[in-house]
């Protein structure tokens, strides 16, 4: 609430002179009446402070908290978690929830007791309290004390958080003159990202003071494994779908393209170890809050009018739905564009791609009534068209959106199959292209952001961008398809499930610097080496260019601004070119050893360049002070390293050992200039 204050007047003893009586009067009147005003906004401010609660909000100090959350202040009490901390859990609060919360509790306190009543008796024997559960309208400990910790600048938000799917309060304060944390969920999936809002904001065994009430505007918000290329192991699988859950995303999408037994072989039951494969994942997924979804693609030779095809289908469903998925998805991407057996062409007459919608329309709907019959407790039924990408009308679209029953999710790519920007406006034109007159069809994107499957001599490591910020508005969920490195894909799904949690508030730069930081686990030495190669590896689509290695492009132009102008040259090139040096050690410090591993090549291509931008530098030197000896033995250095940093080291699927390509360009052309100085002050 603003503080409205009236400014002083000055008055002067004294004569009036010719201001006269009736004129002092008038104005005294006017002073009269602005009082009278200002006592009557005075009080419709109070009472509306005792109605609604509202008052000045704390700002809060603390670690920032990604996703950006709805509303968050730094009203509470800071509180140490590093003593005795007693955990308050009803046995009926989320398990995942339970566990997340003392594990997080146990790598910072000496002591942990659990309890499911609130602490009694002296108040300093409880130490920290910590109340965990879902909000339930019947009261008992944690609806008690998040009223204890209720914040004067409670502006409805709270309310707003505890009434929304997946919505968390997490509020600090004093209850029974003890310090006390309330992590409350609107349900036990807001419980359990309330947990992971705690681990984002204590810092060491400290919270600073702080209220957050929060939600996502998103409702499905995820990963698809849907790329060309080696399919992830259970090991990147499990450490991916943990990442997820710190970010609170929800869903994940197992379609890697090369699972023979989704899409070459789709009729072909699962062997026993790949069951194994899919049961684990699903236990990653329920430990972590994410639902598995699995996409069955039998776009490449199936007859859309046989009934033998569907009961394969919807039995290879059944044996899938057994392992505990229920969210399924029927690729019909990536095929060719008409029918491919007699029976369909002859069914299906509206001809060319209208006749492939007229089919495939059919075909889902009776598996959806199927599905319906036999597993009830299915997720609405998605698919991808086989025309994917654009909003604008086509015969395949029209025919699909007028056929297609209206509970089925399409997933589409955007304006293209790598969409440079999509927009809400775009967002909202293909509910009615992909949807029958009148009726928009409900839009799931499937974001082609990081992959590189297309470019696999490529790492593809910038925050995602041009989105906008309200697509929620829009769409029921997106999904990022990563890279065919799991590892190498997690800042970029990081900085995906900020953008999905809350749209206006996502602030790319930001967001993929703190996932850099949670990479990096508190060593500064190796952040600082993520954040070099990070920048080295900025360009995401290869026809879209904003910002190629944005800090070693300010290093550049600094050094040749100086140099060209015959000042001393700075600092920062040199310092750079030494640490990419350090690059492929520096990395292996990560939390996540897997990193350095994914992007081994890429790594040894950076630190090779760093030598060969060290020696260009000398070598620059040289030419400026006319040491052609000097010169010359830096010049080969360069070359050298030059060289060797494109030596084929990357294996592919199916373009066998490439060059793994990284600097963005800005590394070859500022050693292409360099040389050319040395070439116009010695020659050759």
């Amino acid at each position: 609430m603003r503080q409205y204050r009236r400014r002083p007047r000055l008055w002067f003893s004294g004569a009036v002179g010719s201001m006269g009586s009736s004129r002092l009067k008038a104005r005294r009147g006017r002073v009269g009446l602005l009082a009278v005003l200002a006592l009557l906004l005075a009080t419709v401010l109070v009472v509306g402070w005792l109605v609604t609660g509202r008052a000045s909000s704390a700002p809060y100090a603390g670690p920032a908290l990604y996703p950006a959350p709805q509303h968050i202040s730094g009203d509470g009490a800071a509180l140490d978690f590093s003593g005795k901390v007693t955990l308050v859990i009803d046995e009926s609060t989320d398990g995942a929830a339970r566990s997340a919360l003392d594990t997080l509790v146990r790598e910072v306190a000496r002591e942990v007791v659990t309890t499911s009543s609130a602490p009694q008796g002296d108040a300093s024997a409880a130490g920290t309290v910590v109340y965990l559960g879902t909000q339930h309208s019947g009261g008992g400990p944690l609806e008690d004390a998040l009223r204890g910790v209720r914040s004067a600048a409670d502006d409805g938000s709270r309310t707003a958080a505890l009434g929304r799917p997946e919505g968390y309060v997490l509020a600090t304060g004093t209850v029974s003159g003890r310090p006390t944390a309330v992590l409350a969920g609107a349900d036990p999936r807001g419980t359990f990202y309330a947990v992971q809002s705690l681990r984002r904001l204590l810092d060491g065994g400290r919270l600073a003071a702080v209220s957050v009430a929060d939600w996502p505007l998103l409702g499905t918000r995820g990963v698809i494994e849907g790329f060309y290329g080696f399919p992830w192991s259970t090991e990147a699988r499990s450490a991916v779908l943990d990442a997820m859950a710190r970010s609170k995303m929800n869903t994940f999408v197992y379609s890697p393209k090369d699972d023979p037994y989704l899409r070459a072989r789709w009729r072909d039951p699962y062997p026993d170890d790949a069951i194994g494969e899919i049961r684990d994942l699903v236990a990653a997924g329920q430990r972590n809050h994410i639902d598995v979804a699995y996409a069955l693609s039998p776009g490449l030779d199936i007859c859309y009018s046989r009934a033998s095809d569907l009961d394969t289908a919807a039995a290879k469903i059944a044996s899938v739905h057994a392992l505990g998925i229920r969210q399924f998805v029927i690729p019909l991407d990536d095929i060719g564009g008409g029918l491919t057996c007699p029976e369909d062409r002859s069914r299906f007459t509206a001809g060319g791609s209208a006749g492939l919608a007229q089919a495939q329309a059919w075909f889902l709907n009776r598996l959806r009534d199927r599905l319906e019959t036999d597993l009830p407790d299915l997720a609405p039924l998605q698919m991808v068209p086989t025309e994917y990408s654009g909003a604008e009308t086509s015969r395949y679209k029209s025919r699909l959106g007028r056929d297609l029953d209206a509970r089925i999710v399409v997933q589409w790519t955007g304006e293209e199959i790598v969409s440079h920007r999509i927009t809400s406006a775009s967002a909202g034109a293909a509910r009615s292209t992909y949807g029958a007159p009148g009726k928009p069809r409900s839009i799931l994107v499937w974001d082609n952001f990081p992959v590189n499957d297309f470019a696999q001599d490529r790492l593809f490591l910038s925050a995602v961008e041009e989105r906008d910020g309200d697509l929620y508005k829009s769409l029921v969920g997106m999904v990022s398809n990563p890279m065919i490195q799991p590892y190498a894909s997690l800042p970029g799904i990081a900085t995906y499930a900020d953008m999905t949690w809350n749209g206006p508030a996502y602030d790319p730069g930001a967001s993929l610097d703190a996932a850099l930081a949670d990479l990096a686990g508190g060593d500064a030495d190796a952040l600082a080496a993520l954040r070099a190669f990070t920048d080295l590896n900025q360009n995401w689509q290869l026809d879209y260019h904003p910002h190629p290695a944005p800090a070693l492009s300010q290093d550049v132009d600094a050094f040749w601004s100086a140099y060209r102008s015959g000042r001393t040259t700075p600092a920062g090139l040199a310092e750079r070119a030494r640490l990419l040096e350090r690059v492929p050690e520096l990395l292996t410090h990560l939390r996540q050893p897997g990193y350095a591993t994914d992007v081994a090549a890429w790594s040894a291509a950076a630190a090779h360049y760093g030598t060969a931008l060290a020696s260009a530098v000398r070598m620059l030197g040289a030419v400026h002070d006319g040491d052609a000896d000097a010169a010359d033995a830096a010049r080969s250095a360069t070359l050298a390293a030059r060289d060797a940093a494109v030596v084929r080291a990357q294996p592919t699927l199916d373009r066998g050992t490439v060059v793994a390509v990284t600097g963005d360009g800005v590394v070859q052309q500022f050693l292409d200039e360099a040389l050319k100085e040395y070439a116009n002050a010695f020659g050759g």
